[in-house]
């Protein structure tokens, strides 16, 4: 049990680290996170 822990901690910090402080290199990304690029994006409306 204790290596599921281990791996699900590890597994947290990554996916905090990769959603919330690294910025990403993509052209249309323009440096911002994945996090910035989800919740600061303008809402489409409905078809």
């Amino acid at each position: 049990m204790a290596r599921y822990t281990a791996l699900k901690r590890d597994l947290e910090q990554y996916l905090r680290y990769y959603n919330f402080e690294r910025a990403h290199t993509g052209r249309r990304d323009a440096g911002r996170t994945p996090t910035e690029l989800v919740y600061g994006a303008r809402k489409m409306r409905p078809r």
